[in-house]
């Protein structure tokens, strides 16, 4: 008999042209494996200085410690996390599917405007702060058939914005 599946997990280095923008895509994957025991359905969010995009590909995402800001402990499919001062736990309560995109703060600025000062130690849904063009993307990246196809869609979305935000940062005056 052929052992059951194990869980994905992935880290993914972002292509050359945006690691100045992104720091990793993580993947995380229990669908195709037997249910995993509770302590094993826990996700640990560090204290880190960088920000994320979090998908939820398929499946749910629950607060399991203190520290979100959403109104109820289930997260909505696309959320935004700011940088972390300290360590936050969240629960899956059956298999899931995440796509976390983790981007320097000053790149996610320059890109998109937001200010990361009041994003510190803050979840919120993604579809609050981003625009149209950012909540199209949002919405490819969760009906996309594979993680690959996802990579490939924030690196083509991400790359000619991070291009252009390097740009217009070589100009006097500006900084990212």
């Amino acid at each position: 008999m052929p052992a059951a599946p194990t869980p994905l997990t992935r880290l993914i280095a972002p292509r050359t042209a945006l690691a100045s923008c992104v720091r990793a895509i993580l993947v995380r994957d229990t669908t195709a494996c037997a249910p995993l025991p509770p302590a094993q359905r826990l996700n640990r969010f560090p204290a880190v200085p960088m920000c994320s995009i979090i998908w939820t590909v398929t499946g749910e995402v629950e607060a399991a410690a203190p520290g979100l800001s959403l109104p109820d402990v289930r997260m909505p499919p696309a959320l935004f996390g700011g940088p972390r001062s300290y360590p936050l736990v969240s629960y899956n309560p059956g298999p899931v599917h995440s796509f976390v995109v983790m981007f320097y703060p000053a790149a996610l600025h320059a890109l998109t405007g937001i200010a990361m000062g009041p994003m510190l130690d803050q979840f919120r849904p993604f579809d609050d702060l981003f625009d149209a063009e950012w909540q199209a993307l949002s919405q490819a990246v969760l009906a996309a058939p594979s993680d690959e196809a996802r990579v490939a869609l924030v690196e083509h979305f991400l790359a000619p914005r991070w291009q252009l935000a390097r740009q217009q940062d070589d100009q006097p005056g500006s900084a990212i």
